[in-house]
């Protein structure tokens, strides 16, 4: 694990990518549609986990990777559903946010991060499970 761990670390992430993984010792789910040879996280698009969101309730997991196995045998992209998801959850955090002021700005940013000019997308599991959830509903 310790030479996997090196190598994603090796590769061109940005500067905030660098420091949380530094910072966060669990395991993330990292996915990307291309070899890891060639794959750059500055120009090849990709997904961050966090798993270290749900520390605290590790059988939530489980649905999350029932859903990714599933749409991965659809042939569905993943990345773009996680994009998908992460929009929805800004869209709905910045319609209350007008209700609720920053509050809820700073609930966001605990657990979703967006970079607009970064071919990434950071999203920790809550999000996912609550998509989950509701496309059960």
């Amino acid at each position: 694990m310790y030479e996997v761990a090196k190598q994603v670390v090796a590769k061109p992430w940005p500067a905030e990518i660098i420091e949380r993984f530094e910072s966060d010792q669990e395991p993330i789910i990292l996915i990307f549609d291309r070899s890891w040879d060639t794959f750059d996280p500055r120009q090849d698009p990709y997904a961050i986990i966090w798993v270290s969101e749900f520390s605290n309730d590790p059988a939530a997991v489980l649905p999350l990777l029932k859903q990714l196995a599933s749409r991965t045998r659809r042939g569905d992209d993943v990345i773009a559903y996680l994009r998908d998801v992460a929009e929805r959850e800004r869209r709905a955090v910045l319609l209350s946010g007008a209700e609720q002021g920053v509050s809820v700005l700073a609930w966001l940013a605990s657990y979703v991060e967006l970079k607009p000019n970064v071919f990434g997308v950071t999203i920790d599991l809550k999000a996912v499970l609550r998509d989950i959830a509701e496309r059960r509903r």
